[in-house]
């Protein structure tokens, strides 16, 4: 297991190398942000290691209760929720079995995001000192504890496709939205991430705001229900939940739900992409005092 201390220290050691040629670091738009990561990919990649070893004994035993996690969560889904929730989707009756690894599509994709929320909200804070260090890219730290999020929600997402395949309700043709979905969320993810990374330094607060956010958000989205048995008007505002389309697309290609519009994709990730501008044109100018606030 590798130490904090040493950790922290080959972080700097690597980021300030990766970043020659830079004039600043903590300068850069939604473009530079993707060059800056990808210059700086092994520290990301130690920080993500050391959020996923947490106290754990070691790195394979970290990732063995992360794929085990799941399953557990689906039991009380498939014996109690089929029950309570009624025996139909979408129109057609399903299984008990088949709903509760509907119920649990739509849930690993909001537990991604508030879990990549929660523990960005803190990334800023709890790394002060690497953050005080002018030649070091701030911005990687909200990232890599993104990264530390996207290991359990992959590790779901593998056993959420192999119930499909189990259940037989994989559509082939459809099967194009998982990765796109994926990719799109993430800019969403990574917009989020960095805004409120940086304002959680100046309030402190909104960490303990998160999980409130993460409750309204659960139900304000399809999870426990289809968007499509959702009134017109409402469908409009639930789709303001960054959640709510990904979920849909998977359950369109994993489980045979209705496919959203391609205008709406694009609209989605168009939104996605102003957001992510926004949130780094927040970061380039409230980073300026993180040192004061420290």
């Amino acid at each position: 297991m590798i130490s904090k201390f040493n950790t922290e220290k080959s972080i700097k050691q690597e980021s300030s190398t990766l970043i020659e040629g830079w004039s600043d670091p903590n300068r850069f738009n939604p473009f530079g942000l993707f060059m800056l990561l990808r210059k700086n990919v092994y520290p990301i990649l130690l920080l993500v290691r050391l959020g996923i070893l947490g106290n754990s004994m070691n790195f394979f035993s970290s990732l063995v209760w992360t794929a085990i996690s799941p399953v557990l969560l689906i039991v009380p889904y498939t014996l109690v929720v089929h029950d309570l929730l009624g025996k139909g989707w979408s129109g057609k009756t399903i299984g008990r079995g088949e709903h509760g690894f509907i119920l649990f599509a739509g849930l690993l994709v909001h537990s991604f995001l508030i879990d990549a929320l929660s523990r960005s909200s803190s990334s800023i804070i709890i790394n002060a000192g690497m953050v005080r260090k002018t030649s070091f890219p701030r911005v990687i730290l909200p990232v890599s504890y993104l990264g530390i999020s996207t290991v359990p929600f992959l590790l779901n997402l593998a056993v959420t496709i192999i119930g499909s395949l189990a259940f037989n309700t994989v559509r082939i043709e459809a099967l194009w939205l998982v990765p796109l979905a994926i990719i799109m969320f993430s800019f969403y993810l990574i917009a989020l991430s960095i805004l409120i990374s940086s304002i959680a330094p100046y309030f402190r607060n909104i960490v303990q705001i998160v999980p409130f956010i993460g409750a309204f958000l659960l139900f304000a989205g399809p999870i426990f229900y289809s968007l499509d048995s959702v009134p017109k008007p409402w469908q409009y505002l639930l789709l303001l939940n960054p959640s709510a389309l990904p979920i849909e697309m998977l359950r369109a290609a994993l489980f045979g739900g209705v496919i959203p519009g391609m205008g709406l994709i694009l609209l989605y990730g168009s939104a996605g992409f102003i957001i992510l501008h926004i949130s780094t044109w927040c970061f380039n100018k409230i980073q300026e005092g993180f040192s004061d606030v420290l």
